[in-house]
């Protein structure tokens, strides 16, 4: 029922802000400012992921939709991994909300989903075997963040987002036995460096 009503509020706020006029947008600084943007997530390269987002602003420069893509390109296992989960694809929508527009320093806030396939290494309980699991994923999150762009061209923006988490092993296996499903509580953290055209 909560996923219904999150669809239903991504709806309604796509409805409201892309009726604001097209446009030029313009900086408060008398600088005109792009629509589209090309950025990569600087903290998944630690990760051993490259992730890549291409985000179009609608309108007045109020709303912008953004499509990312995760993949793991160098280390497919997930046992050096920090985080509990190797991230092997992922991909998303963010719809970002500007309350004040675009200028050089900007807030936004808004729904974010993520669908993929990760990965991570399951010992089991009385031995030493380990098995790498591979999981459907999905997650639907609320974000906060805040743009910086000190030139025309230069993107830098920081967003934190925090959600559920679902993980739902692809096949059963001698560790995990049969197909597991959980539900946790989830979250990213982007920073964001980038071109806008």
């Amino acid at each position: 029922m909560f996923y219904k009503y999150s669809l239903l509020a991504v709806l309604v706020f796509i409805a409201t802000f892309s009726k604001a006029q097209e446009g030029e947008i313009v900086f408060s600084e008398k600088v005109n400012a792009k629509k589209n943007i090309i950025a990569v997530n600087v903290l998944n390269i630690l990760n051993n992921n490259v992730h890549i987002g291409y985000e179009r602003i609608i309108g007045a420069g109020y709303l912008g939709v953004k499509l990312g893509v995760n993949y793991n390109l160098i280390d497919k296992s997930a046992e050096n991994n920090p985080l509990k989960y190797q991230r092997d694809f992922t991909t998303g929508l963010d719809f970002n909300i500007y309350p004040a527009g675009q200028g050089r320093v900007k807030y936004f806030l808004g729904p974010s989903v993520r669908v993929g396939i990760v990965s991570n290494s399951v010992v089991e309980t009385h031995g030493t075997n380990k098995e790498d699991v591979t999981y459907d994923y999905w997650g639907v999150f609320f974000t906060n963040g805040l743009v910086v762009q000190p030139t025309q061209h230069l993107y830098t923006s920081v967003q934190v987002a925090l959600g559920v988490e679902n993980f739902s092993a692809q096949r059963s296996n001698l560790i995990t036995g049969p197909v597991l499903s959980t539900e946790q509580l989830g979250g990213f953290v982007a920073v964001n460096v980038g071109y806008r055209f």
